[in-house]
């Protein structure tokens, strides 16, 4: 009984590792497209202004 309560245990801590960098890069990358969406609006501002 107590291994598998450690094994349960420790599948539970790789999972959240796996699935927690998972969800930084899917945050990283949506932040990335945010900010890249930004800079060509305001690029397109600037260039039609002039």
């Amino acid at each position: 009984m107590i291994e598998l309560t450690i094994g349960l245990v420790v599948l539970a801590i790789i999972f959240a590792l796996i699935f927690g960098r998972n969800a930084r890069q899917k945050r990283e990358r949506a932040a990335e497209a945010a900010r890249k969406a930004v800079e060509s609006r305001v690029s397109e501002t600037k260039n039609g202004r002039r």
